[in-house]
C-alpha cells in the first residue's frame, strides 16, 4: 500500500506538502494537481483509523431525515452527498419514518459512530440526544426546519412569503375561493400564515372550510381533497403544500373526472421532475436544494474544521414559482 512517503518521492514534494493536503490546508493549484495525480497512479488508500486517532476526527457527517419518499429530502440528500465527497468526507445516513421515538435512537446511533457533525431534519421533538451532541461539541446543522430552544443554524427557505406570493398569484387569475392542504410541522405551518396572510392583503374572508391539515402523505392529500371539494362547491384552486399531498390531490381530481386547471387549478410543492410528468405539467414551488445542500455543507465543515461556538444562525434561501399549465385564468366582471 502507498504511503505519504510515495506520494512525496513520486510527485516531488516535500512530505508535509502531501500532509497538508491530506488535512486540508490551502496548496499551490499546480501541487494539488500533481498529488492527486500521484494518488491515482499509485492507488492510495488512505488509513482512516490512523487519521482518526491523529486528529480526533472521524471525517463522517450523519444524516437524519423523516423518510426518503419525497423528492425534496431525496434531492437535497444528494447534493449534501456531492458536497461532503469533494471535501473527502463520508456520510452516515438514516431515516426515521416521522416517528420521534426512533428518530431518538437514529441521533444516539450517530453520536455512538463518532461522527464529526450532523445534518438534521427534525421531526420537533426535543431530544435529550440533542444536549449530548452539545456536551460533545458535535456540530449540527438543520434543514427545512427550525428547532425552538437551540442554538443551532438552520438552512430554511421562505415558506411563509413564498405561500403568500402563491396566493397573489391565485388572486391575480381571478381565483377567490382556495383551499389549501398542509401540515402542522415547522414547514406546513408557515406556509398556512403565508396563506391567511395573503388572503388577509386582498380582503378575502379566511374560511376553516378550505383549510385542511394532516400529513404529508398521498393519503391524505387525497382524503382532504375529497373533503374540500365535498364542503366548498366554489372552490376554483387549492394549494397542496408538498409533493406527496400534490399526487393524492391529482389522483381524486382525476377519479372523479374534475379537470385541471379547466375545474379546479392546482399548486404544488417540492414537486421538481414530477410536475412535468403530470398532463397538465403542475404549477410549483420549488426550493433551490442544490444550493441549500452546499450551504449545508459549508456551514459544518466550518464549524468543525474552526470549532465555531454554535449560535443559531437562520440562513434563509428564496424559493420561487414555476408557473406550469395547472392554473386557469378566471376572467372577472367590470
Amino acid at each position: 500500500m502507498a504511503t505519504l512517503v510515495d506520494i512525496a518521492n513520486y510527485t516531488g514534494l516535500a512530505i508535509s506538502t502531501v500532509s497538508k493536503y491530506f488535512n486540508g490546508g490551502s496548496l499551490r493549484p499546480y501541487n494539488k494537481t500533481k498529488i492527486e495525480n500521484a494518488l491515482k497512479v499509485l492507488d492510495y488508500r488512505p488509513n482512516q483509523a490512523a487519521r482518526t486517532l491523529k486528529t480526533k476526527r472521524t471525517y463522517s457527517i450523519g444524516i437524519l431525515v423523516p423518510n426518503l419518499q419525497s423528492s425534496f429530502d431525496t434531492h437535497i440528500i444528494t447534493a449534501i452527498e456531492q458536497e461532503l465527497t469533494a471535501a473527502n468526507y463520508s456520510s452516515i445516513l438514516c431515516t426515521y419514518g416521522s416517528d420521534p421515538k426512533i428518530e431518538a435512537k437514529k441521533l444516539r446511533f450517530l453520536l455512538d459512530k463518532q461522527v464529526d457533525g450532523l445534518a438534521l431534519l427534525p421531526s420537533g421533538t426535543i431530544h435529550k440526544e440533542l444536549f449530548e451532541y452539545l456536551e460533545e461539541n458535535k456540530k449540527i446543522v438543520l434543514f427545512d426546519r427550525v428547532l425552538d430552544g437551540f442554538s443551532f443554524d438552520a438552512v430554511i427557505t421562505n415558506n411563509s412569503q413564498i405561500t403568500e406570493d402563491l396566493v397573489d398569484f391565485l388572486v391575480m387569475q381571478g381565483h377567490r375561493e382556495i383551499g389549501i392542504i398542509t401540515n402542522t410541522v415547522y414547514t406546513g405551518s408557515q406556509r398556512l400564515e403565508g396563506y391567511k396572510h395573503g388572503l388577509i392583503k386582498h380582503g378575502i374572508e379566511i374560511k376553516e372550510s378550505l383549510i385542511r391539515i394532516g400529513s404529508w402523505s398521498i393519503h391524505d392529500g387525497r382524503n382532504h381533497m375529497d373533503s374540500l371539494l365535498t364542503c366548498n362547491p366554489r372552490l376554483t384552486a387549492v394549494i397542496a403544500c408538498s409533493e406527496e399531498l400534490c399526487l393524492g390531490t391529482v389522483q381524486i381530481l382525476r377519479e372523479k373526472k374534475i379537470h385541471i386547471p379547466d375545474d379546479i387549478s392546482v399548486v404544488g410543492f417540492d414537486m421538481y421532475g414530477i410536475s412535468t410528468l403530470t398532463d397538465p405539467a403542475i404549477t410549483a414551488v420549488e426550493q433551490p436544494v442544490d444550493e441549500m445542500g452546499k450551504n449545508i455543507v459549508d456551514i459544518l465543515l466550518r464549524k468543525i474544521q474552526l470549532d465555531e461556538v454554535q449560535v443559531g444562525t437562520i440562513h434563509c434561501f428564496n424559493a420561487s414559482i414555476d408557473n406550469r399549465q395547472s392554473v386557469r385564468h378566471i376572467p372577472q366582471p367590470y
